[in-house]
């Protein structure tokens, strides 16, 4: 099972409806993505954080209790943030879920561990967890 299908069987068995949590079309998540990148990445690397374009800050995950850190880095007054899983390889297409923060943190806490970005709607604050228990915050 790929990391889209364990994010979507995750929202499945929570029941959660797509006002919480719902993936975009794909025209949508390419616009997404390419915004994204153009505000938070040089280049085209196998995974972003190894080529941030802006100054960012890393933190250790066991620093924070559960999902703690959404609620420190990302901005309060979001009705709803940009949720992007890093694909298993590069074969496989990025795809871009509307999200809120707590129906986020629910189908994390389901899910193995993956690599993700999450991006508030402004795509001014960038949200990174590693493979290196690292939480990597960029901001423009």
């Amino acid at each position: 099972m790929n990391v889209n299908e364990e994010v979507l069987k995750a929202i499945k068995q929570l029941a959660l409806t797509p006002e919480a949590i719902q993936q975009c079309i794909s025209a949508e998540a390419a616009a997404i993505i390419t915004q994204a990148k153009a505000n938070f990445v040089k280049g085209n690397p196998r995974v972003w954080w190894l080529s941030l374009s802006q100054p960012f800050k890393t933190y250790d995950v066991v620093d924070f209790d559960s999902f703690d850190y959404f609620d420190k880095f990302l901005h309060q007054d979001s009705e709803f943030i940009w949720f992007i899983p890093e694909p298993d390889n590069e074969l496989e297409e990025m795809v871009v879920f509307k999200s809120t923060s707590c129906a986020l943190k629910e189908v994390l806490g389901e899910c193995p561990f993956f690599e993700y970005y999450i991006l508030t709607p402004d795509f001014k604050t960038l949200l990174i967890e590693n493979d290196h228990n690292e939480i990597i915050v960029c901001n423009v």
